[in-house]
């Protein structure tokens, strides 16, 4: 096990066909069914991309659906801004712009394919959906909150329209412009 989230738990395995390790999100909330197979859906019709933890495949196992996906080497950028890491905060604040800049248009990439090739938002950007690989690759996860009926996500990092429409549990209006405001929340994080 490395991680858990409201509604998942997140396990490292390796594929033995594939000799590679992957990352499997096991639902632990039965009430999220629907919306885990959502996520599926959505995440597995975006295909590659360097920007985006790519989603392989979704299994039941002893009737829980499994997501099976990219394993990234390394942390999520929440993780990463919690620590006192040097990688993220180098002493030279050049260097540090340049980190943070390289960061923010990779999750921009990452969203502006999510939004044209997907057609949906994502719904929940935050530092603990981006994981951020050793080769120093950010890659958006976590498609939980992308396109379901009703507002969810993390109300920290909501848009004015999202938090306005959380109270209706309407997601009907909700555009790019959404994602593009917890981006941002996310970077001056």
């Amino acid at each position: 096990p490395v991680g858990h989230g409201s509604s998942a738990y997140v396990w490292k395995v390796k594929h033995k066909a594939w000799n590679k390790f992957l990352a499997v999100k096991v639902l632990s909330n039965i009430d999220a069914v629907d919306n885990i197979k959502n996520e599926c859906d959505k995440w597995i019709r975006l295909g590659m991309h360097p920007n985006i933890v790519n989603c392989y495949y979704v299994k039941e196992i002893e009737n829980i659906p499994c997501i099976f996906c990219e394993w990234c080497d390394n942390e999520s950028l929440y993780e990463h801004i919690n620590q006192t890491s040097d990688s993220l905060y180098p002493e030279d604040q050049a260097m540090q712009l340049e980190r943070l800049l390289r960061i923010a248009i990779q999750i921009m990439l990452g969203l502006q394919y999510t939004h044209s090739v997907g057609g949906f938002c994502h719904g929940d950007v935050k530092p603990q959906n981006i994981m951020l690989t050793k080769d120093g690759q950010a890659k958006l996860t976590d498609f939980g909150c992308a396109g379901i009926k009703g507002v969810s996500g993390t109300q920290a990092y909501f848009s004015p329209e999202q938090r306005r429409l959380y109270e209706q549990d309407d997601s009907t209006l909700l555009t790019s412009a959404t994602d593009v405001y917890s981006w941002a929340v996310t970077v001056l994080e």
